[in-house]
Protein backbone atom coordinates (compact mmCIF):
# COMPACT_ATOMS: atom_id res chain seq x y z
CA UNK A 1 0.00 0.00 0.00
CA UNK A 2 2.44 2.61 0.72
CA UNK A 3 6.52 2.42 0.66
CA UNK A 4 8.62 3.70 3.95
CA UNK A 5 12.10 4.66 2.56
CA UNK A 6 14.61 5.57 5.48
CA UNK A 7 18.22 6.81 4.14
CA UNK A 8 19.36 10.04 1.99
CA UNK A 9 18.38 10.94 -0.83
CA UNK A 10 20.04 8.67 -2.83
CA UNK A 11 17.44 5.98 -1.04
CA UNK A 12 14.93 7.70 -2.30
CA UNK A 13 15.86 8.28 -5.36
CA UNK A 14 16.88 4.43 -6.16
CA UNK A 15 13.31 3.42 -4.78
CA UNK A 16 11.44 6.30 -6.84
CA UNK A 17 11.38 5.01 -10.17
CA UNK A 18 10.03 1.82 -9.16
CA UNK A 19 7.75 3.29 -6.87
CA UNK A 20 5.81 5.32 -9.39
CA UNK A 21 5.83 2.67 -11.95
CA UNK A 22 4.35 0.40 -9.59
CA UNK A 23 1.73 3.00 -8.48
CA UNK A 24 2.80 2.98 -4.65
CA UNK A 25 3.14 6.25 -2.71
CA UNK A 26 6.59 6.69 -0.55
CA UNK A 27 7.23 8.60 2.90
CA UNK A 28 10.76 9.23 3.11
CA UNK A 29 12.39 8.62 6.82
CA UNK A 30 15.40 10.94 6.40
CA UNK A 31 18.77 9.43 7.47
CA UNK A 32 20.95 11.25 5.26
CA UNK A 33 23.31 14.11 4.89
CA UNK A 34 21.05 16.44 2.96
CA UNK A 35 17.95 14.95 2.96
CA UNK A 36 17.10 17.21 0.14
CA UNK A 37 13.58 15.82 -0.45
CA UNK A 38 12.15 15.60 3.22
CA UNK A 39 13.29 19.41 3.21
CA UNK A 40 11.40 19.77 -0.05
CA UNK A 41 8.32 18.10 1.17
CA UNK A 42 8.01 19.10 4.72
CA UNK A 43 9.17 15.69 6.46
CA UNK A 44 11.75 14.85 9.26
CA UNK A 45 12.86 12.28 11.36
CA UNK A 46 10.44 12.02 13.87
CA UNK A 47 8.86 8.56 13.81
CA UNK A 48 5.51 9.67 14.86
CA UNK A 49 5.13 11.64 12.14
CA UNK A 50 5.93 8.58 9.62
CA UNK A 51 3.04 6.59 11.45
CA UNK A 52 0.66 9.37 10.91
CA UNK A 53 1.68 9.49 7.14
CA UNK A 54 0.78 6.38 6.89
CA UNK A 55 -2.08 6.16 8.80
CA UNK A 56 -3.64 9.12 7.09
CA UNK A 57 -2.76 7.59 3.37
CA UNK A 58 -2.96 11.64 2.15
CA UNK A 59 -0.99 11.39 -1.24
CA UNK A 60 0.28 14.04 -3.45
CA UNK A 61 1.83 13.22 -6.95
CA UNK A 62 4.65 15.25 -8.09
CA UNK A 63 6.96 14.89 -11.21
CA UNK A 64 10.35 12.24 -11.51
CA UNK A 65 12.72 13.48 -13.50
CA UNK A 66 14.81 11.34 -15.77
CA UNK A 67 18.09 11.86 -17.24
CA UNK A 68 19.77 9.98 -20.20
CA UNK A 69 23.82 10.24 -20.61
CA UNK A 70 24.51 7.85 -23.47
CA UNK A 71 23.87 4.22 -22.82
CA UNK A 72 22.92 5.28 -18.97
CA UNK A 73 19.27 6.36 -17.74
CA UNK A 74 19.04 7.21 -14.25
CA UNK A 75 15.65 9.39 -12.54
CA UNK A 76 16.01 11.82 -9.96
CA UNK A 77 13.07 14.13 -7.46
CA UNK A 78 15.07 16.80 -7.00
CA UNK A 79 17.76 17.47 -9.58
CA UNK A 80 20.64 16.77 -11.93
CA UNK A 81 23.59 19.15 -12.23
CA UNK A 82 26.79 19.29 -14.38
CA UNK A 83 29.55 21.35 -12.75
CA UNK A 84 32.42 21.58 -10.13
CA UNK A 85 29.43 20.26 -8.32
CA UNK A 86 29.07 16.70 -9.49
CA UNK A 87 33.00 16.90 -10.11
CA UNK A 88 33.18 16.66 -6.30
CA UNK A 89 30.49 13.96 -6.16
CA UNK A 90 32.17 11.49 -8.58
CA UNK A 91 35.33 12.25 -6.48
CA UNK A 92 33.80 11.11 -3.18
CA UNK A 93 32.00 8.02 -5.05
CA UNK A 94 35.14 6.48 -6.28
CA UNK A 95 36.40 6.53 -2.67
CA UNK A 96 33.89 5.75 -1.13
CA UNK A 97 33.49 2.89 1.47
CA UNK A 98 30.64 3.40 3.78
CA UNK A 99 28.03 6.11 4.97
CA UNK A 100 29.49 9.67 4.25
CA UNK A 101 28.90 12.96 6.46
CA UNK A 102 29.59 16.59 5.26
CA UNK A 103 33.30 16.44 6.39
CA UNK A 104 33.19 13.42 3.92
CA UNK A 105 32.71 16.17 1.13
CA UNK A 106 36.48 18.34 2.23
CA UNK A 107 39.05 16.12 0.76
CA UNK A 108 36.56 16.08 -2.38
CA UNK A 109 36.25 19.48 -2.75
CA UNK A 110 39.57 20.67 -2.27
CA UNK A 111 40.53 18.24 -4.91
CA UNK A 112 38.44 19.30 -7.47
CA UNK A 113 38.98 23.56 -6.32
CA UNK A 114 42.34 22.65 -7.61
CA UNK A 115 41.37 21.06 -10.88
CA UNK A 116 38.27 21.63 -12.09
CA UNK A 117 37.84 23.07 -15.49
CA UNK A 118 34.27 24.55 -16.38
CA UNK A 119 33.21 23.09 -19.66
CA UNK A 120 31.27 25.00 -22.64
CA UNK A 121 27.67 24.29 -22.56
CA UNK A 122 24.88 24.47 -24.97
CA UNK A 123 20.89 23.70 -24.05
CA UNK A 124 18.33 23.11 -26.03
CA UNK A 125 14.95 23.66 -24.17
CA UNK A 126 12.07 21.30 -25.49
CA UNK A 127 11.48 21.85 -29.45
CA UNK A 128 14.07 24.65 -29.43
CA UNK A 129 17.80 24.71 -31.19
CA UNK A 130 20.65 23.84 -29.34
CA UNK A 131 22.33 27.25 -27.67
CA UNK A 132 25.46 27.84 -26.87
CA UNK A 133 25.93 29.47 -23.27
CA UNK A 134 29.28 29.70 -22.83
CA UNK A 135 31.83 27.91 -19.68
CA UNK A 136 30.15 27.45 -16.69
CA UNK A 137 27.32 25.16 -14.52
CA UNK A 138 24.31 23.98 -15.00
CA UNK A 139 21.35 22.89 -12.67
CA UNK A 140 18.38 21.46 -14.11
CA UNK A 141 15.81 21.36 -11.29
CA UNK A 142 12.70 19.50 -10.38
CA UNK A 143 12.53 21.13 -7.07
CA UNK A 144 14.00 24.07 -5.05
CA UNK A 145 15.69 22.72 -2.89
CA UNK A 146 19.80 22.28 -2.80
CA UNK A 147 22.62 21.39 -0.91
CA UNK A 148 24.08 23.94 1.92
CA UNK A 149 20.83 26.06 1.10
CA UNK A 150 22.14 27.26 -2.33
CA UNK A 151 19.09 26.78 -4.23
CA UNK A 152 20.12 27.87 -7.67
CA UNK A 153 16.18 27.52 -8.73
CA UNK A 154 14.00 29.05 -6.12
CA UNK A 155 10.81 28.84 -8.61
CA UNK A 156 11.32 25.45 -9.58
CA UNK A 157 7.83 23.81 -8.94
CA UNK A 158 8.05 19.70 -7.97
CA UNK A 159 4.54 19.36 -9.71
CA UNK A 160 4.12 21.86 -12.75
CA UNK A 161 5.29 19.20 -15.30
CA UNK A 162 8.55 21.31 -16.27
CA UNK A 163 12.14 21.28 -15.32
CA UNK A 164 13.71 24.34 -14.12
CA UNK A 165 17.24 24.87 -15.79
CA UNK A 166 19.60 27.37 -14.30
CA UNK A 167 23.14 28.38 -16.21
CA UNK A 168 25.66 30.18 -14.14
CA UNK A 169 28.42 31.21 -15.92
CA UNK A 170 31.73 31.00 -14.53
CA UNK A 171 36.01 30.55 -15.25
CA UNK A 172 37.00 28.02 -12.88
CA UNK A 173 35.98 27.30 -9.57
CA UNK A 174 36.72 30.36 -7.35
CA UNK A 175 34.40 31.81 -9.30
CA UNK A 176 31.93 29.17 -8.67
CA UNK A 177 32.23 29.29 -5.35
CA UNK A 178 31.52 33.39 -4.73
CA UNK A 179 28.85 32.79 -7.07
CA UNK A 180 27.34 29.87 -4.58
CA UNK A 181 27.92 31.96 -1.54
CA UNK A 182 26.35 34.92 -2.87
CA UNK A 183 23.11 32.95 -3.58
CA UNK A 184 23.65 31.28 0.16
CA UNK A 185 23.33 34.83 1.09
CA UNK A 186 20.03 35.55 -0.44
CA UNK A 187 21.54 37.24 -3.71
CA UNK A 188 22.16 35.55 -7.22
CA UNK A 189 24.72 34.42 -9.38
CA UNK A 190 25.94 37.09 -12.20
CA UNK A 191 24.75 36.04 -15.24
CA UNK A 192 22.77 33.59 -14.55
CA UNK A 193 20.11 32.22 -17.33
CA UNK A 194 17.17 30.35 -16.80
CA UNK A 195 15.13 28.18 -18.85
CA UNK A 196 11.80 26.02 -18.49
CA UNK A 197 10.66 23.28 -19.91
CA UNK A 198 9.38 19.48 -20.40
CA UNK A 199 12.86 18.30 -22.53
CA UNK A 200 16.11 19.31 -21.60
CA UNK A 201 18.81 18.61 -23.89
CA UNK A 202 22.45 19.24 -23.51
CA UNK A 203 25.56 19.33 -25.07
CA UNK A 204 29.30 20.05 -23.02
CA UNK A 205 32.70 20.12 -24.46
CA UNK A 206 34.89 18.43 -22.99
CA UNK A 207 32.53 15.61 -22.22
CA UNK A 208 31.67 16.25 -18.17
CA UNK A 209 30.35 14.17 -15.19
CA UNK A 210 26.62 14.47 -14.07
CA UNK A 211 25.02 14.03 -10.58
CA UNK A 212 21.39 12.67 -9.69
CA UNK A 213 20.45 13.59 -6.39
CA UNK A 214 24.11 13.65 -4.65
CA UNK A 215 24.43 10.36 -6.88
CA UNK A 216 27.21 10.64 -9.54
CA UNK A 217 26.00 9.04 -12.90
CA UNK A 218 28.23 6.43 -14.50
CA UNK A 219 28.64 7.68 -18.03
CA UNK A 220 32.01 8.58 -18.24
CA UNK A 221 32.94 10.31 -21.99
CA UNK A 222 29.42 11.35 -22.88
CA UNK A 223 29.00 14.95 -23.90
CA UNK A 224 25.44 14.69 -24.23
CA UNK A 225 22.40 14.08 -21.87
CA UNK A 226 18.96 14.82 -22.30
CA UNK A 227 16.64 15.23 -18.87
CA UNK A 228 12.69 15.48 -19.02
CA UNK A 229 9.61 14.63 -17.08
CA UNK A 230 8.56 10.81 -17.04
CA UNK A 231 4.88 10.03 -17.81
CA UNK A 232 4.55 8.52 -14.31
CA UNK A 233 3.91 10.31 -11.35
CA UNK A 234 5.71 9.75 -7.81
CA UNK A 235 2.64 9.71 -5.46
CA UNK A 236 4.20 10.56 -1.58
CA UNK A 237 2.95 10.62 1.54
CA UNK A 238 2.07 13.91 3.06
CA UNK A 239 4.04 14.28 6.33
CA UNK A 240 1.61 13.59 9.35
CA UNK A 241 2.01 15.95 12.26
Amino acid sequence: DALLVAGGDGAIRLAAGSAARAGVPIHHLPLGTENLFARQFGGSRAPEQAVAALTRGEVRPVDLGRIRVGAVEEEFTIMASLGIDAAIVHDLASRRTGAISHLSYVGPAVRQGLAWEPPEISVAVDDGAMKGLGRGILVVANASKYALGIDPVPEADPADGRLDAAFLPCEGPVEAMVGAIRMVAGGDHPGVMRMRGRVVRVRSRPAAPWQVDGDAVPAAGSSEAVLEVSPEPLGILVPGV
